[in-house]
């Protein structure tokens, strides 16, 4: 059975490293991916294609970044009602 392909545009890869990272995304990208800088950036400049499991990886980042957002949202509602 052959691997599901996966496509993923560029600007799309922007869109994540800045919701992950902030507007300087690229490094911190490649190391929550285990990739080099220069991956990254090549994938940014449609160099090299993103592989299924750096996408993959890019989902796993963001649910974990959602589950920490969440815990402080919920940190942050039971402050304001205690105090």
């Amino acid at each position: 059975m052959r691997a599901p392909r996966y496509s993923l545009d560029s600007d799309v890869l922007a869109e994540v490293g800045e919701a992950l990272f902030g507007p300087h995304w690229q490094n911190s990208l490649a190391r929550g991916l285990g990739v080099s800088s220069m991956t990254v950036r090549r994938w940014r400049t449609r160099q090299n294609t993103i592989p299924g499991h750096a996408i993959e990886g890019m989902a796993g980042l963001l649910a974990s970044r959602e589950d920490e957002l969440s815990l402080t949202r919920q940190r942050l509602a039971a402050a304001a009602t205690a105090g």
